[in-house]
């Protein structure tokens, strides 16, 4: 692994980031989306609200709790924009592939 890989997966994170934003109705939830998948990919030995809160920089999981209950969003469009990306940038032309998530 080199700089430049490093530098290749932040540019291809941030365009990740940027296709997901638009599937969320308000801007603060796209930002609630992003620091929550941060800590999803954080090395943190639990990742409740509360450690991925913390991991964001946030005094309290009430951001992140409203993103995963009551705020408006696409769970359907935000699924099919990862679809769309894995297509994108992970399969070689022409392959096929299964996506699997595993909310544990």
């Amino acid at each position: 692994m080199d700089a430049i890989t490093v530098s290749s997966w932040s540019e291809q994170w941030q365009a990740l980031l940027a296709q997901l934003g638009p599937h969320f109705t308000r801007r603060d939830l796209s930002q609630q989306a992003q620091n929550y998948l941060r800590g999803l990919l954080a090395q943190l030995e639990r990742k409740n609200g509360w450690q991925l809160a913390e991991q964001a920089g946030k005094a309290t999981p009430d951001g992140l709790q409203r993103l995963l209950g009551p705020a408006r969003w696409s769970a359907d469009a935000v699924r099919d924009e990862l679809v769309r990306y894995a297509q994108q940038h992970l399969l070689a032309q022409g392959e096929g592939g299964t996506l699997i998530v595993d909310e544990t």
